[in-house]
Order: C-alpha cells, then structure tokens, then sequence
C-alpha cells in the first residue's frame, strides 16, 4: 500500500479512537491487543492485521460500509488490493463502493431481472448498456467504465476466485442489445462462463410465472472472514447502489433467492435456452 495513504489510515484511526474519548491503553486492552503494538500501528510503524481492524472499528462506532471497506485496505493481506483509488476515479456515485466491496467478497448471489449481470458481460455488450443506461456519459466515461468493468470480471478467473451464483430473467437474455451480434457474441460467452467451477447460472423462464423478486435485481454479498456480515445490495433511482447489512434483510433476501433458484431452470436447461435464444440474434 501506498505509504502516504497507510499514513493517512493510521491518523485516521487515532482520530477515531480519541473522538470516542478512548485512551490508548484502554482501546488496546478493549480489543484485546497490546498496547505497543496499537501505539505502533497508530504511529504508521505496524499494519493492523483483519480481525485487528475490524474489531477496532466496531469499538470506535464505525458502521458505514464505505469506511469499513476503504480502511480494511490497511490490513493489506487480501487477495483483491487495487480496487478503491483506481473505482473512485471511475465510476458513478455509489458504484464505487460496489467495486471495492466485490473485490473483498468470497461469494455472490445474485438475481438479474434486466440486464446481463455486469461480472459476466461481454464488452460490445457492456457498452450497449452503458450508452442506454446514460446516452449522455461521454466516450471517455464509458471506455473507462468498459475497463473497469473488464478488470472486475479478473475476479472470477483469480487464484482465489469469487463464488458467483446468478439468476437470469429470461427477458435478460431475450432483449436484445443495440449492436449487431453484441447479443449473440454475449450469449455466447455467458455459456462459456457458465462452465466455470466457480460459477453457477440459472435462468428464470417466463414459465415461472409471478415471483418474489418482481421489485427487481438484487445481490448478496458473503465476506470470507466471521466478523464481516453478508449484505445486500439494489440498484435505486439515479444508479446509486444501495446497501444494507441488518440481518432481518439479509435473511429475506436469502429465502427470496432460494425460491427463485428452486423455481429456475438447472443449470443445464438454462444453458440450453440461452444457446436457443441465441440462434435468434
């Protein structure tokens, strides 16, 4: 990490410390670490390993997720480091925090009732729906969000890589994108990334009538460590992503999810109606 932004979360968590009128003898002995080994990560001389930090914020109140996620950084034994400055620079209010937080996910699930999910697109068709979402973002914007988007995807083929379980709406693989054979050649590789051993792909077919999710697309997100709780995420009016990790709406979501993949198609099938559909593009 970058020394002048390790310096920056070091002062960032002695800060935090002395506005909850906390001494640094009894932070330490709060969270159950010694108390030169705080006084050295709060002199930027140490880094603060996961369970460390994470127990630090909860004691300083630190509960919005941006900071939680940002300042986990400093622990700097993830797999998944170049996420924050590089999104923050790119992307759209709120997609920001959403990029970094599925650079630190182990697992997503995630039901899709529009669009492609953004993790599997292919580029012809990431533009297509970046143009339709904005047709006033500029060229610029979009190919940065293109390569952002096409570095993301680096997740799924990672050593350590991310477990990602999607449900489709068949209309997200019936409606078709605005360039010719943008939708064939997306067809085509959601097939190919359907075979991953990461990767789980169901389609939800018009056959399944009315569902719980017809308020629309929605993502859980599943941490690897014990202290970090699954979220869920929506998209909102004006592209903002909207998070949430009270386990009551957790604990929806997941019954939701399970319904929709036991009402989905296998795996199989799906991929058999996604070749289908793709003989129409």
């Amino acid at each position: 990490m970058d020394a002048r932004l390790l310096d920056y979360y070091n002062r960032e968590l002695r800060h935090l410390r002395e506005s909850q009128g906390l001494r640094l003898d009894e932070a330490a002995r709060r969270v159950g670490v010694a108390l030169p080994a705080l006084a050295r990560i709060e002199r930027g001389k140490a880094t603060a390993k996961p369970a460390c930090l994470r127990a630090l914020l909860d004691l300083y109140g630190v509960g919005i997720l941006e900071q939680r996620r940002a300042m986990a950084e400093m622990a700097g034994d993830r797999r998944r480091r170049d996420w924050w400055a590089f999104s923050q620079e790119t992307l759209p209010s709120g997609q920001s925090i959403r990029a970094h937080v599925e650079a630190e996910a182990s697992s997503l699930r995630t039901y899709q009732s529009q669009v492609i999910h953004e993790l599997v697109q292919t580029e012809d068709y990431a533009r297509d729906a970046i143009t339709a979402a904005n047709p006033k973002r500029t060229p610029e914007e979009t190919d940065r969000l293109i390569a952002l988007r096409m570095q993301r995807q680096k997740l799924l083929v990672h050593p350590e890589p991310l477990r990602l379980w999607i449900i489709l709406d068949e209309s997200a693989i019936r409606r078709p994108a605005r360039s010719p054979g943008a939708m064939r050649g997306q067809l085509i590789h959601l097939k190919e990334v359907s075979q991953l051993p990461n990767v789980t792909l169901q389609v939800l077919s018009f056959s399944a009538g009315l569902h719980p999710a017809l308020n629309g697309s929605f993502t859980i997100i599943e941490f690897p460590g014990a202290l970090d709780p699954d979220i869920v995420c929506c998209e909102a009016p004006g592209g903002l992503f909207v998070m949430d990790e009270r386990e009551t709406v957790v604990r929806g979501r997941a019954a939701v999810f399970d319904h929709l993949r036991a009402a989905a198609l296998p795996p199989g099938i799906s991929a058999d109606l996604i070749s289908d559909a793709g003989r129409y593009c």
